[in-house]
C-alpha cells in the first residue's frame, strides 16, 4: 500500500519451464516463445528440471521424452509424485510419430498433450498462447476482485487506525470508557489485517490448487471420447463424469466469486425450496452416498422455504454433505439428518445439519472453521471448507454454530436470513 493508502499488488510474469536435453533444441524454444509476454526458464535433464521446480511456480512445463539419465516419462512421474509439483501442467516433446509411442502412458503422468519435433512455430505457438491466454484471463479476474476487496478492507483500516488514535488522544485521563473503544479498535485493525492475508491464501490455493488438476480431468475426458472408449455400455456413466466435470468448473468458480467478493457481491436472490434443493444434492451426491451407505432423513415442514441467494446455499449444504461422507464412523452406518426451523425473530430460517461421523473434539471446535485447519489428517483435504461456508454464510448476514462429541456425531446450527431480491 502507498503512503497515500493506494493498494498495489505486485504481478510477475508467467513462467514456463522448457525440459530438453539439446542445447540447439533449447535455442529453438527460447527463440520461438520470446514473442510471449513469459518468462522462459530452461533446463538440460529432469533432475535439473526438478530442481528448478523447488525454487519457481510454474504455468506450463514443455517436456522432451527422449533424454539420457531420466527420460520425460520418468521426470513427469517424479513431478506428478511431488505435493508442491503435482498439479503443474505438461506438454510432451517428441520426435516419435504418434503411433509409435505410448499416448496414453503420457497422460496418466500428467501430459496435457504432445508436440512432434521438429518443431512447427505455429502449432507451439497456438497452444501455449491458448493455455497462457485463459490462465491470464482468470489471473486477471482474480486480481482485479482481490484489489477491490483490499482497497475496502485498507480504507476501513485506515479509517480504523484514526479513529483509535482520535480515542487515544481523548484517553489522556485514563478514562475507561476511552479505553475500551481503543481495544476495540485494535481488535478491529487485527481483524482486517488478518482476513487481508486469508484471502490472499485461498486465490493462491483456487489459482494455482484447483486450477491445474480441473484441466487435467478435463483433458482425460477428451482423450476418452478421442481414443473411442466411450461404448455403449459405458455411455451412462461416462455421461455423469462428463457432467460432474462441468459441475465442478462452475462450483470452483462460484466458491471464488464469493470469496473474493464477499459482502459487497451482487447477488441473485429467488425462492429456494430446501426439498428440491437437498434432491438435487442427493443426485449429484449419488456415486458417493452409495458408496458410503448413507441414509439421509430430511424435515422441512416447519420452514419447507427461503428467499436466499442458491449458489450459496447450494454450496453450503453440498460441504456439509460432502464432510459428514468423508468423516463417518467406520462403527455405525452413516445417518444424515437436515431439519429446518424458523427463526424466533421470524426473519429467517434456521438449518439443522446432523450426522453420527467420528465426531470432534470439544476443546478443538472452535478451530473448525478456520482457514487451513484440519482436524481430522486420516481424510484428505486442504481445510478450506468449512472456511468457505461461514465466509459464504456471514457475508449475508447469517451465522453458523456447531456441537459435536468425539465417537457421536456432529451438528451444526446454520441461522440464514430471509433477503429481498
Amino acid at each position: 500500500m502507498t503512503e497515500s493508502g493506494e493498494t498495489i499488488i505486485e504481478k510477475e510474469k508467467p513462467k514456463l519451464l522448457v525440459v530438453d536435453d539439446r542445447e540447439p533444441e533449447r535455442i529453438i524454444l527460447e527463440r520461438i516463445l520470446s514473442s510471449l509476454d513469459i518468462e522462459v526458464h530452461t533446463a538440460d535433464s529432469g533432475k535439473k528440471a526438478l530442481q528448478s521446480l523447488i525454487h519457481h511456480n510454474y504455468i506450463l512445463i514443455l517436456l522432451d521424452i527422449q533424454m539420457p539419465e531420466m527420460d520425460g516419462i520418468e521426470t513427469a512421474q517424479l513431478i506428478r509424485g511431488n505435493a508442491m509439483t503435482e498439479n503443474v501442467p505438461i506438454i510432451f516433446l517428441t520426435a516419435y510419430d504418434k503411433d509409435e509411442i505410448n499416448m496414453l502412458q503420457g497422460y496418466e503422468v500428467g501430459a496435457i498433450d504432445y508436440i512432434l519435433k521438429p518443431i512447427n512455430e505455429g502449432i507451439l505457438l497456438s497452444k501455449v498462447r491458448t493455455f497462457l491466454r485463459s490462465y491470464l484471463f482468470e489471473k486477471e479476474k482474480e486480481y482485479e476482485k482481490i484489489l477491490r476487496e483490499l482497497e475496502e478492507k485498507n480504507k476501513n483500516l485506515i479509517q480504523a487506525r484514526q479513529e483509535a488514535l482520535a480515542m487515544m488522544e481523548d484517553a489522556r485521563a485514563a478514562n475507561t470508557e476511552a479505553q475500551e473503544s481503543k481495544r476495540k479498535m485494535e481488535l478491529q485493525a487485527q481483524e482486517l489485517l488478518r482476513y487481508n492475508r486469508e484471502l490472499e491464501q485461498f486465490a493462491y490455493v483456487a489459482t494455482h490448487d484447483l486450477r491445474a488438476p480441473l484441466i487435467n480431468l478435463d483433458g482425460f475426458v477428451k482423450l476418452f471420447v478421442k481414443k473411442g472408449f466411450v461404448t455403449q455400455e459405458n455411455k451412462s456413466y461416462f455421461s455423469r463424469i462428463e457432467n460432474s466435470v462441468d459441475r465442478l468448473k462452475t462450483t470452483m468458480h462460484d466458491l471464488i466469486e464469493v470469496i473474493t467478493s464477499r459482502k459487497n457481491a451482487e447477488i441473485n436472490i429467488s425462492n429456494v425450496k430446501f426439498s428440491t434443493l437437498v434432491f438435487e444434492l442427493v443426485s449429484d451426491l449419488e456415486l458417493e452416498i452409495q458408496h458410503s451407505g448413507a441414509e439421509i432423513d430430511v424435515d422441512f415442514s416447519q420452514a419447507p422455504e427461503i428467499n436466499y441467494c442458491l449458489s450459496n446455499l447450494k454450496s453450503i449444504l453440498l460441504n456439509l454433505m460432502t464432510n459428514a461422507i468423508k468423516y463417518r464412523s467406520s462403527k455405525r452406518d452413516l445417518k444424515i439428518v437436515i431439519e429446518t426451523r424458523k427463526l424466533e425473530t421470524g426473519n429467517g430460517v434456521c438449518i439443522v445439519f446432523r450426522d453420527n461421523g467420528v465426531g470432534i473434539d470439544p476443546d478443538k471446535k472452535d478451530r473448525v472453521f478456520e482457514l487451513f485447519q484440519r482436524l481430522c489428517t486420516d481424510v484428505p483435504g486442504k481445510g478450506m471448507g468449512l472456511y468457505i461456508t461461514k465466509s459464504q454464510i456471514e457475508s449475508l448476514g447469517g451465522s453458523i454454530e456447531v456441537d459435536s462429541e468425539v465417537d457421536v456425531g456432529t451438528t451444526f446450527y446454520i441461522n440464514l436470513k430471509e433477503l429481498q431480491a
